[in-house]
């Protein structure tokens, strides 16, 4: 897991095109304000060797996989979403899932095609909300 909290964490960031994402979303979010991750949130970006539920216990019991309902699975009926909008960026191969936490700060969630790919959980929890994203091009993007 990589924690985004400010525009220097970026660097940590392997894949260059998830890099170059990120410094593009950072500008659109923050180019007329000063961030600040400890009220108005952060971005993480999910790695391969993560383990989904236990590593993301801060998003509920079952990390990234979890239910707001308390459901028994992604299968039940009364199954819902802790995401607020997921969108896939196919072009560049990663979903982007947005937490919106009790406390006001919200957490976006960067996660690989690859990571998606070995979880079929998360894959079909992705699924559920997920809103068609036009991939911007992100030539020119440091």
């Amino acid at each position: 897991m990589i924690k985004i909290l400010g525009a220097a964490d970026i660097a940590d960031v392997k894949d260059s095109d998830i890099r170059r994402f990120l410094l593009r979303r950072i500008d659109q979010l923050f180019s007329s304000a000063t961030w600040d991750s400890a009220t108005e949130g952060y971005l993480v970006v999910v790695e391969w060797d993560d383990d989904i539920q236990s590593d993301y216990q801060f998003v509920g019991e079952r990390g990234l996989v979890s239910d707001t309902f308390d459901a028994v699975g992604i299968d039940d009926e009364a199954f819902g979403s802790p995401f607020e909008v997921i969108s896939h960026h196919p072009l560049f191969a990663f979903y982007e899932a947005y937490l919106q936490c009790n406390d006001g700060m919200g957490i976006s969630f960067i996660i690989p095609d690859t990571v998606v790919a070995k979880h079929a959980d998360l894959r079909q929890l992705l699924s559920v909300l997920q809103v068609p994203c036009a991939d911007a091009c992100l030539e020119g993007s440091s």
